[in-house]
């Protein structure tokens, strides 16, 4: 993993650099994702970043990840397996020609670490979320975008009941949706910028966004990853709910200020994945112990198969709680490679409950790192303790009932062991106290605990998971090395845009530190743009248009069959696979191959106007049929049509085969725009001159045909005066003639 700087020798990828090169500032690759920012460029209307490597050839992201943060500009690139890659970046000027490029060197992408017991269900290996074991976006997946401005109007269509592929708009209106169980289909939700509670309609009580399915068996919410992009993706006023939900992944975000618990699991929920978020203070609850806010990560009620890993605890009070105050089925979780940075408790608290707690940093954690409660098995393996007064505890045992003499729930049982622990104040292990320890120190990995040893109170035994055959693979490593590791990579990207450094003074007490919640409170936004999501001078965002009419993907129009208002034969053939497209903020990969036998039938009951997307790669410069007259070639992917009559249209292969992604039908402004002249065409006195000899058609501004033809010149003097549409059939270039 290294950073390429300005000041290093940039290597080329192909041809001759223009003479203004895009200045970079830095390139990285990161985990299963990368990020270049570079510096603005004069004369820069937008910009174009492509990635080739690992196979992939050079292949354009999506608009929405270029953003700008006024001195610079940064793309990120998710969904990357692991390996060596190169970005091209494009400076475009108005008209979408290339002023300024730059093609970077060589950079590496590194594995996510999937271990735990999140990827694992009944029938074996498990992958939850939208993304593949590799971290490739899975086959099928839909991606869309949400900001501030797009978080409500954000469209994507959701199987229904009847298997109908409809669309719904808004973000929690999506999840509502996809909550009724019916669709299994991945979705990738990635998140922008700064998000507070007051954008977002339709918060769970004001405080969660919602991924509740409808039952626990078939129709659980399933599938779904929810991740911010860059290292300022930050949720703000809120956190994030979870019930009868299955593959769920919350990943990259900074999490403030939240009403009740960051993350709420709150029953019959399996294989989450919880890693690299920034949790921040909450805010604060009726509670003595809440002044922090309450859990950051809270696990309750049948949520089992989870993992949480490679997140910071940023001074959390009642940090993470795994578990309920009772339990009918065994439920197991896996903590590795988590920050606990001067979190005051709960790391974690476990009840009911089996744990294997590896790998972590535990940051002068000033009260105690585990309390191991009821009925629970924690297996604590290879973690580093800095300034830890109570790193292990059982409940009214041990060290636990010296401080604590009064509690009333049982202990369970605790095996530790291979861990690097600096200056604890207290730990004892049944090496000094038979009968009355800490935690069971075990002198190898594989070490079973006798059923006899049993918690104090309760008579607790250890279950000897970690050593069944049922446990999962995984690599540890050595707890020398768990220091470098986490605070290289837990959190978001970066370590996230919010810096904070404690002082020795923060580790003697559990008060918030004025300092950094001030800092949380006050934070803002440095985001100014983001492409294809406006953001004016002010920084407020534009609401970004939405597709409106009908069309939609042309995979799902196919699935959805005649109540899609489209005919599409032969149905169900020529789908493939190509790179992401984003329409409307949402992404699509699947699309229609137009060779010479599909058909595509539809009718409009009113002018409207047509664009169709296409994958780039493969149909620019093409053309398409459209009512039996060619296009003009397919350009930057699109083809649009700016007055589709009413009636039945056909559309069809042109002169080669075409991959459609989306057709959109949008309806015409209600505004009369000025008159103009196209260039082939223009009137004077009366007559529409025909320069190219090219065949047009004459509509009145309701899209009624009045005239084809091809002629040279052709007398409109007897038409009434009014409003009419000259059409070129070729280029399907247009304009209006007022009169």
């Amino acid at each position: 993993m290294k950073m390429i700087h300005l000041c290093m020798v940039l290597l080329l990828w192909g041809s001759t650099m223009p003479l203004r090169p895009v200045e970079l500032i830095k390139v990285e690759g990161w985990l299963e994702s990368a990020f270049v920012d570079w510096k603005p460029v004069e004369d820069a209307a937008r910009y174009e970043v492509l990635y080739a490597g690992e196979g992939i050839d050079p292949t354009r992201i999506d608009g929405p990840l270029i953003r700008g943060y006024g001195d610079y500009f940064r793309a990120d690139i998710p969904g990357l397996k692991a390996g060596r890659y190169r970005f091209h970046v494009k400076a475009l000027d108005a008209a979408g020609a290339v002023v300024s490029e730059v093609r970077s060197p060589e950079i590496e992408v590194t594995a996510h670490i999937r271990e735990g017991y999140a990827f694992y269900d009944r029938s074996g290996r498990f992958a939850p979320g939208g993304y593949t074991e590799d971290g490739t976006v899975k086959a099928g997946a839909r991606i869309i975008y949400v900001s501030k401005s797009t978080v409500n109007t954000v469209s994507c269509t959701v199987v229904n009941e009847r298997g109908a592929s409809v669309p719904v708009t808004g973000l929690m209106n999506i999840l509502e949706a996809r909550g009724k169980g019916y669709d299994k289909s991945p979705l990738i939700i990635r998140m922008i910028g700064l998000i507070k509670a007051e954008d977002i309609n339709g918060l769970k009580s004001d405080d969660y966004i919602n991924f509740t399915g409808a039952n626990s068996d078939n129709r659980m919410i399933e599938n779904i990853t929810f991740e911010g992009i860059g290292n300022d993706a930050t949720v703000y006023g809120y956190g994030f709910h979870t019930k009868r939900a299955k593959g769920i992944e919350i990943r990259n975000l900074g999490i403030m200020l939240f009403g009740d618990d960051g993350i709420s699991m709150e029953s019959d929920n399996f294989n989450s994945w919880i890693h690299h978020n920034d949790f921040f203070y909450g805010s604060p609850g009726g509670d003595a112990d809440q002044a922090k806010g309450d859990g950051s990560i809270d696990m309750k009620y049948n949520s089992t198969n989870i993992t949480i890993s490679y997140n910071h605890f940023w001074d959390s009070g009642k940090t993470t709680f795994f578990g309920g105050a009772t339990e009918v089925n065994p439920i197991y979780c896996t903590y590795h490679h988590n920050w606990f940075d001067h979190s005051d408790s709960r790391g974690p608290r476990l009840c009911f409950a089996t744990a294997h707690i590896y790998n972590n940093y535990f940051d002068a954690n000033p009260t105690m790192c585990l309390l191991n409660t009821e009925n629970t098995s924690a297996f604590v393996e290879a973690n580093h303790y800095r300034n830890c007064p109570y790193p292990m505890m059982i409940n009214m045992q041990g060290t636990n009932f010296e401080k604590w003499p009064n509690g009333e729930q049982n202990g369970g049982m605790t095996k530790a062991y291979n861990n690097l622990i600096e200056n604890p104040v207290k730990l004892m292990y049944q090496t000094t106290r038979a009968n009355d320890f800490d935690a069971w120190l075990a002198t190898s990995r594989d070490e079973r605990i006798p059923g006899t040893v049993t918690s104090r109170k309760g008579g607790n035994s250890y279950s000897n998971f970690d050593t069944g055959d049922g446990m999962y693979e995984y690599t540890a490593d050595a707890p020398e090395r768990v220091k470098e590791k986490v605070t290289r990579w837990a959190g978001r990207v970066e370590g996230g845009d919010l810096k904070w450094t404690f002082t020795i003074a923060d580790e003697s007490g559990k008060e918030i530190i004025p300092g950094l919640k001030a800092a949380i409170v006050n934070y803002a936004s440095k985001l100014v743009s983001i492409q294809d999501m406006a953001i004016p001078e002010n920084g407020e965002e534009e609401e970004n248009p939405a597709v409106t009419g009908t069309g939609g993907n042309l995979c799902e129009l196919m699935a959805t069959g005649s109540a899609s208002g489209f005919t599409i034969t032969p149905a169900g053939t020529n789908q493939t696979t190509v790179s992401p497209l984003l329409i409307n903020g949402a992404s699509y990969s699947c699309a229609l191959k137009i060779g010479s036998s599909q058909l595509i039938e539809f009718s409009t009951t009113q002018p409207q106007k047509l664009t169709l997307y296409f994958d780039p790669t493969s149909s620019n410069g093409k053309t398409l049929s459209i009512d039996g007259i060619v296009s003009a070639a397919i350009s930057n992917g699109k083809l649009e049509i700016d007055l589709l009559p009413a009636g039945s249209h056909l559309l069809r292969r042109g002169n080669s085969e075409t991959r459609l992604v989306y057709i959109a039908l949008t309806d015409l402004p209600t505004s009369t725009p000025e008159t103009r002249t196209d260039k082939d065409f223009y009137y004077a006195d009366g007559k529409l001159y025909n320069a190219g000899g090219n065949v047009f058609a004459v509509h009145d501004c309701t899209g009624r045909l009045l005239l084809r033809g091809s002629s040279t010149t052709t007398d409109l003097s007897g038409f009434q005066d009014g409003c009419y549409v000259v059409r070129n059939l070729q280029t399907q270039a247009s304009f209006k003639i007022i009169r």
